[in-house]
């Protein structure tokens, strides 16, 4: 073989193995950097809770409302809030 070509060969190969170093340490593409879509079951999912809020806010007065009012520990928070507001915790 002939000098000269056996150092564009070489050459060659070193070019050849620089590029793959390179590109091993490229980052992976990731293809999923968007905002994420909820599926169709998490959407449904969440109908009753919605429901629930436009009727306790047209009829505020109905038994589902008064139940999920009742439901709640307002007590407990009031006395929280209380004892946060005697310590001068809030803002």
């Amino acid at each position: 073989m002939n000098k000269e070509l056996e150092k564009y060969i070489i050459a060659g190969l070193v070019m050849i193995l620089v590029l793959l170093m390179l590109s091993g340490c490229a980052k992976p593409r990731v293809e999923n950097q968007g905002p994420r879509i909820p599926t169709t079951m998490e959407t449904v999912g969440k109908m009753k809770g919605i429901a629930s809020v436009l009727g306790c806010m047209f009829a505020p007065g109905s038994e589902e409302c008064e139940k999920l009012q009742t439901d709640r520990d307002t007590v407990k928070e009031d006395q929280e809030w209380e004892e946060l507001e005697d310590n001068g915790d809030t803002k």
